[in-house]
């Protein structure tokens, strides 16, 4: 059974289907990017075709977002695919720096670093819509580079309406390179030639004597030329030594070969697309299944907050329960009935009493679990302790009551995201 291969790019459209490509121009009122910004009038340029071309009901479809799509290199832990492009598309804002929902796809893997795409989802759920209503079988949706990792190193170049494209592959995709074309364009604006005719003007060269596209020619070689040179420095700067060009500009043979000198060239034939061998993502990707996933890394994520929180706040009061304790070491009680500054005290071995309760109290608070309890703080006269801290459930302020009973506590607390927990100790323990 043939298959159908799309290539969705920067106002245009390259439709492959038994060995041969059609070029379809539409506005960037449908393509705009790379992105598709009227479903509606797509969905009519491609049935059109599809009808055109005699292309059967239930034909195994597979596109490829040649501009819309966002690629990186990065250092990734050592996961399963699937768990690793789920990790992804959680994290997309943190690892593609974008607010938009995603669909990732790890291609390669070389030395701990992947090379790493991504599909918008609203392109991807765009494409369902519209092949549901072409009775075509969508089998998956690619970003370009999917194409680029399943063949030989080179540098991959994707000549486009106003940008040209350059991948380094070596082993993986290292770079990504942007041409600007914008000066083409304009030169078609100023001859009024419509995009449409642009493959027809350009490439007969009964036109190229035209009077009146002589300036037109010269402006178009020039910039032609300095696109190749750009290619080749490219390639020459990254040590590529085989190029590969897609047939956009329609060069000639020689003119590759003058201008890439002795560095191979071949032109990229879209007709000879190695499908992916990739699971049908888009098929199976379940918002359910992300739902929870996604739950779940934000528990882990306010649980590592948290615990690093505590173990900030549990240095600092540490450092607090020692210098109680050396001021508690370094106290003359004697000299406190001497001090205008303290309270009057009955009896000088009520002070004593009340020092070694508390050094008591302040080991025994040492000795709880610090994944289970955090002591924000700890208050002291002679009359009473106030220890104030939070923990991770109401059992616990029940093993922390039990744990002091022998000191008469007095506990309240407050649910909250933890429980907040006040422990006041009098003066009068048992």
């Amino acid at each position: 059974m043939e298959i159908l291969n799309i290539f969705l790019d920067d106002n245009l459209i390259y439709l492959n289907y038994d060995g041969e490509t059609s070029r379809i121009i539409v506005d960037e009122t449908v393509l705009f990017n790379g992105r598709i910004t009227d479903e509606s009038y797509l969905l009519y340029v491609l049935k059109k075709e599809i009808e055109n071309r005699d292309i059967k009901s239930g034909t195994d479809t597979y596109v490829y977002f040649m501009k819309a799509y966002i690629h990186k290199v990065l250092s990734l832990p050592n996961l399963s695919e699937s768990d690793m492009e789920s990790m992804l598309q959680i994290e997309s804002k943190e690892y593609f720096e974008t607010d938009e929902k995603i669909i990732s796809i790890v291609e390669k893997n070389r030395g701990g670093k992947y090379s790493v795409s991504a599909i918008y989802l609203d392109e991807f759920e765009k494409l369902r819509k519209i092949f549901e209503k072409l009775n075509l079988n969508l089998k998956n949706v690619y970003p370009i580079t999917s194409y680029v990792e399943s063949n030989v190193d080179g540098a991959y170049v994707f000549v486009g309406r106003r940008s040209a494209d350059v991948f380094i592959k070596k082993g993986l995709i290292e770079k990504i390179i942007n041409i600007d074309l914008k000066s083409l364009d304009i030169l078609k604006k100023d001859y009024s030639i419509d995009e449409k005719y642009f493959h027809e003007i350009k490439s007969p060269s009964f036109y190229r004597e035209s009077v009146d596209l002589q300036d037109f020619f010269m402006g178009y070689d020039f910039i032609a030329s300095e696109l190749l040179n750009d290619i080749k420095t490219i390639a020459t700067k990254n040590s590529i030594e085989n190029i590969f060009i897609n047939d956009y500009l329609d060069f000639d043979k020689e003119i590759l070969a003058t201008q890439f000198g002795n560095l191979n060239f071949e032109s990229i034939d879209l007709s000879k697309v190695k499908t992916s061998s990739k699971k049908d993502f888009g098929r199976d990707f379940n918002f359910k299944k992300l739902a929870i996933i996604l739950l779940c890394v934000c528990i882990i994520i306010a649980n590592s907050i948290l615990y690093k929180s505590k173990s900030e706040k549990l240095k600092v009061n540490e450092k607090k329960i020692v210098n109680l304790e050396k001021e508690l070491d370094s106290m003359d009680i004697e000299d406190l009935d001497n001090d205008e500054d303290t309270k009057d005290v009955e009896i000088e071995n009520e002070k004593v009493d009340f020092s070694e309760k508390f050094e008591n109290i302040l080991e025994k608070i040492k000795n709880l679990s610090d994944e289970d309890v955090l002591v924000t703080s700890i208050k002291a006269d002679e009359l009473k302790i106030v220890i104030s801290g939070l923990v991770k459930d109401e059992p616990t302020i029940k093993i922390i009551e039990d744990y002091l009973k022998d000191y008469n506590p007095k506990i309240d607390y407050e649910k909250k995201d933890a429980y907040y927990f006040t422990i006041t100790l009098e003066e009068k323990w048992k």
